[in-house]
């Protein structure tokens, strides 16, 4: 909750950015995919990366695991299950 009032203060985000962020920190995650805050910004060690083709690559290698995610809204191109 503080780290998100930190950076939601430091960055001037909405909370629930700044929450977003907070907890990708706090798991060691270094990258988000997001469509609301500025692509490439850093914030606080954590860059923002635009949802883009190959992010939609990336969640059907990981729906095709255990991971237990939800099916993809879109079909999954079939060089992405290879």
């Amino acid at each position: 909750f503080r780290a998100a009032i930190r950076l939601q203060q430091q960055y001037a985000l909405s909370y629930w950015d700044a929450a977003i962020l907070a907890a990708a920190k706090q798991m060691g995650c270094q990258r988000v995919f997001t469509e609301d805050l500025q692509d490439g910004q850093t914030y606080d060690g954590v860059t923002d990366e635009p949802i883009r083709e190959s992010t939609t690559v990336i969640y059907c290698r990981l729906f095709e695991t255990d991971l237990a995610l939800p099916a993809p809204k879109t079909s999954c191109p079939s060089s992405a299950l290879a």
